[in-house]
């Protein structure tokens, strides 16, 4: 037998550590729910066991919160089904923004961790419009004895109680005492009823309440308090003494005795008196100064092994590797940052994705129960990025982020503008980019001089003929969106080289811009968002937000008491905002819209955007039914004006775009 299963407790009694049982949840029959447990000393309070083994071992503690901290990860957000901000993609902000004011997400989260399941009140909205779920503490909740319906030929839907002290002799009388009914999802709430989701992780033969995860560690957590607890009076009670000192020259009077004490302590005591000898004066051998040292009692070494071995086992119940909270066996506080890295990766794949699975499933069934397409996620935390040599990092950062590194500011040197389009790209499409440059292109990409003796290539890869050029632009006149039918929200020119950039590009212009577009603020003021949630949701200023409403008024969509017009009921309904593309000059190109030297590709196509757009739909269209001479399919955002060498610039200084661009416009459709 392990000379580790044993364990003396503070009170003397040798406790077994695998007496431990799991806890019984047993039926009264003087009472209407089952008891959580049936411990002498925390019947129907097993819960409250676990807080209490929770707020008293460290590890333990600092286990159970590093769990439920990977599991919140960084928030919730609302991913909406559409690139367009709609009335569900502000109805899903706000409902996220409402779980996050409330931290439902980490209280809930600790309960699952700490006791194995989780209750959230479920609130129906006025008119049944909707649910809203609030945290409900697990541990406070019981539930109703299972009875047998014969006409159904089931068991009936249990009946949940709360309340605040399960202790009490009657806990009926509690004030707070509450009986609550199952959430069903698709069914309308009752007015006179309170509702609760009640949630349990399954494991075999489970009853009507859950255990813990770490369940089978429950001894050992227990002891690890016992072992602190122990420590701590040992050193607060036990004798410390190292010496004992004996004066044999006779007894001195008690004024003598401490004048001697005082004396002895202020010489030879303290930091400031280490190595200095100790001298006495004596009549003989018999009556001198006798000091003995005085051996400790050993307990400390004992329980540090057996304080070890519980460690271990708590670590082994939890399923964590103790780099992961940081710790690394008996090493202490790990640094080695590739180790935790991949010790959190895998315990990320194997544990905390399944949790968060479980929250996001609720949610998003939650949205939809409110008539809300999406869904709602969770943001894990930032991963530990891997450990890079200088050599690697000098390879594949630029100047600027190595000078950021350092802590210095950005670089006053110029930027070779292609080599930053470049280093934006992914590697596979900066591979495709580079394919259709020249060497001497790629050259002046490094800072290498042009190369005399190398055989020049056409400037690109892929010239568009005469006949494409006709071609392309028959295509965009036959498709597009007149301006007159278009209001326009904002616009920005930005680099594109191709289709899936583009589309890419416009989801995140929509969500970036999302939160500034007054109609949003709109939509939730008809919603009856309160104007503090509308300003968290939409991430706006009060500034901001005070800015919006005098637009809104102005337009005719509020009135003067900031109530929506019938208008406004009816914009706010309609209302969608997308992305289209207008070929402009670029804002950093001097001149006109057009040169004597401009191709008649980009005059034809300048000409036509002086009057229309096109979304990405109609782009990609022209990508799908085009291809160029040589046969290869088209992508009209990386032909667009073709190569240009700047005028003057020695060494040539190459762009993969002429003095065009395509610009992005978020706009919404202009009611008729």
């Amino acid at each position: 037998m392990s000379r580790f299963n044993y364990f003396l407790d503070g009170k003397g009694k040798l406790t077994k550590f695998d007496a431990h049982k799991t806890p019984i949840f047993k039926e009264k029959n003087n009472v209407d729910w089952v008891l959580y447990g049936d411990d002498i000393d925390w019947r129907n309070l097993y819960p409250d066991y676990l807080i209490h083994l929770y707020n008293s071992s460290a590890k333990h503690n600092t286990i159970v919160n590093k769990k439920s901290s990977y599991i919140v990860g960084r928030g919730l957000r609302y991913d909406s089904i559409t690139n367009s901000v709609t009335s569900d993609y502000i109805k899903g902000t706000t409902f996220v923004a409402k779980l996050e004011d409330s931290r439902v997400l980490e209280k809930t989260a600790k309960d699952l961790v700490l006791q194995g399941g989780f209750a959230n009140e479920i609130i129906y909205n006025r008119g049944n419009e909707g649910v809203t779920p609030y945290h409900i503490d697990f541990s406070k909740i019981r539930v109703s004895k299972q009875e047998w319906d014969d006409e159904e030929g089931r068991y009936k839907d249990p009946v949940y109680y709360y309340t605040c002290d399960w202790s009490a002799r009657k806990p009926r009388n509690n004030p707070d005492f509450t009986t609550f009914h199952p959430f069903k999802y698709g069914e309308e709430g009752e007015k006179d009823k309170r509702y609760l989701l009640y949630y349990k992780e399954y494991r075999p033969d489970l009853g009507v309440y859950p255990l813990p995860e770490y369940v089978a560690a429950v001894p050992y957590i227990a002891s690890d308090y016992q072992i602190s607890n122990f420590t701590y009076n040992n050193v607060k009670n036990g004798f410390s003494s190292g010496f004992l000192v004996n004066f044999n020259n006779g007894q001195p009077s008690e004024q003598q005795k401490a004048e001697i004490t005082r004396m002895y302590k202020d010489t030879f005591h303290g930091t400031d008196s280490a190595g200095k000898s100790m001298i006495s004066f004596n009549e003989d051998k018999e009556s001198g100064v006798e000091i003995t040292p005085i051996n400790p009692n050993g307990q400390d070494d004992r329980f540090s092994n057996l304080n070890n071995y519980i460690r271990d086992e708590i670590y082994t119940g939890h399923g964590v590797d103790p780099v992961i909270v940081g710790l690394k066996g008996d090493n202490g506080f790990s640094n080695n940052a590739d180790e935790k890295r991949v010790a959190i990766e895998g315990w990320t794949h194997d544990y905390v994705k399944g949790k968060q699975q479980i929250f996001e499933d609720y949610f998003t069934s939650l949205l939809l129960q409110n008539g809300i397409t999406g869904k709602v996620e969770i943001l894990q935390k930032e991963p530990i990025k891997a450990q890079m040599s200088e050599q690697t990092l000098l390879q594949i950062a630029t100047t600027d982020e190595l000078r950021k590194m350092a802590g210095l500011g950005a670089s006053s040197l110029e930027k070779n503008i292609v080599a930053d389009a470049l280093s934006s790209l992914s590697p596979l499409l900066a591979t495709k980019v580079l394919d259709t440059m020249t060497t001497n292109e790629i050259r002046q990409l490094i800072n290498l001089d042009e190369a005399k003796d190398i055989a020049t290539t056409p400037e690109v890869t892929e010239v568009m003929s005469k006949s494409d050029d006709e071609q392309l632009i028959e295509m965009f006149e036959n498709c597009g969106i007149n301006d007159d039918e278009l209001f326009v929200v904002d616009s920005r020119q930005t680099a594109i080289l191709s289709t899936e950039d583009a589309f890419s590009k416009a989801k995140e212009y929509v969500e970036q811009f999302a939160s500034k577009l007054s109609i949003n603020i709109l939509r939730m003021i008809i919603g009856k968002v309160p104007d503090n949630a509308i300003q968290k949701s939409l991430k706006i200023s009060q500034e901001e937000y005070d800015e919006s409403i005098e637009q809104l008024k102005a337009e005719g969509l509020l009135n003067e008491e900031g109530e929506p017009t019938e208008k406004g009921k009816v914009e706010s309904k309609e209302d969608e905002l997308f992305v289209v593309y207008k070929y402009v000059v670029r804002s950093d190109a001097s001149g006109g819209s057009l040169l004597p030297t401009s191709r008649p590709f980009c005059v034809r196509l300048i000409g036509q955007s002086a009057f229309k757009s096109w979304t990405i739909e109609d782009i990609n269209a022209m990508n799908n039914g085009m291809t160029y001479s040589s046969g290869r399919k088209m992508d009209v955002f990386r032909t667009r004006g073709g190569w240009k060498t700047i005028k003057g610039s020695s060494p040539a200084i190459h762009t993969p775009f002429c003095r065009h661009i395509w610009e992005q416009r978020l706009v919404t459709r202009k009611k008729q």
